[in-house]
């Protein structure tokens, strides 16, 4: 069994990943503001602000998993919230490698989140894979850094994942139980045109595919994870009433109205492209949700 330390435990995929990892056998370790102890699992105070870390996590670990970062749709785009969001990200790293990879490590491999948002925010009909990345907006740059910032861990000769993330879909929290709210009252509808597409992927499959590319000493590199449907916005409404057994009859909520209530973050709902999973899937793994019904069908009961 190996030692895995987590960043970002607290959050709803490292809660639900360290518990399904320590269920499995591992010994889970995790880093967070403060000093705990939470479930068996030893969480190590470290401060990115500061550039202090409690250097006893890292002891004897096999693999480090990157997921900490501040939520990208908590808040409303402020400039200060745009560099909260980036330097969550960056600034973490840049710890964990000053103090990690300057000493001897027991290191096989790491795990670094990233998001579908490396694509940027707009929509397209093109499946997008691996090979491209976009910037020219503000989601697209901060997953660039993201990304960026783990290029010291390959650099030293460590297998290094990076997983692009599609919109997580969870009954413990997220973007699933924000969007049930409505339709649970029979009010939900299409966001905007309708038009763009969601790369969604169900929380036991991210799990899943992480345990997976953990383990698997093959996989290397970036991966999307998605499933392996392509629905848009409409659809994926339409499904998920179905999911509820509720009636879908609103009218779309217009784009403009978004984003009087969004600002800038409206394009994240009202713009999306397809995204491809093909190379996950040619790499040996099997999504147990590969269609949006079975995801959501799962996720309702």
């Amino acid at each position: 069994m190996a030692t895995i330390l987590i960043t970002g435990i607290s959050g709803l995929l490292g809660t639900v990943l360290a518990k399904h990892l320590q269920a499995t056998g591992h010994t889970i370790k995790g880093l967070g503001r403060k000093s705990s102890t939470q479930n068996g699992i030893q969480i190590y105070k470290w401060d990115i602000d500061a550039g202090e870390i409690d250097e006893r996590a890292f002891t004897d670990i096999d693999y480090l998993i990157h997921l900490a970062g501040a939520g990208i749709a908590d808040k409303p785009w402020t400039l200060e919230r745009q560099r909260e969001i980036i330097e969550s990200r960056t600034k973490g790293m840049e710890l964990l490698t000053k103090k990690l990879l300057r000493q001897p490590n027991t290191l096989k491999a790491f795990i670094g989140a990233s998001a579908i948002g490396a694509y940027g925010l707009k929509t397209r009909q093109q499946p997008y894979t691996e090979t491209e990345r976009e910037t020219d907006d503000f989601f697209g740059k901060t997953c660039q850094l993201w990304e960026d910032s783990y290029t010291p861990f390959q650099h030293a000769g460590i297998r290094t994942v990076i997983t692009r993330i599609g919109v997580v879909l969870a009954k413990e929290g997220g973007a699933y139980i924000k969007m049930k709210g409505p339709f649970r009252f029979g009010l939900g509808s299409p966001l905007g045109s309708g038009k763009q597409y969601m790369p969604y992927i169900h929380i036991n499959d991210v799990v899943a595919a992480m345990d997976w590319a953990l383990f698997n000493e093959h996989v290397n590199g970036t991966y999307n994870l998605v499933g392996s449907e392509h629905v848009t916005n409409a659809a994926f409404s339409k499904a998920l009433a179905k999911s509820l057994n509720k009636p879908f009859f609103m009218p779309a909520v217009p784009t403009f109205i978004l984003k009087l209530i969004l600002g800038d973050m409206h394009q994240m709902v009202t713009e999306g492209s397809p995204v491809s999973n093909a190379k996950l899937i040619h790499a040996g793994f099997k999504l147990k949700f590969p269609n949006l019904e079975a995801a959501l069908t799962d996720l309702a009961h």
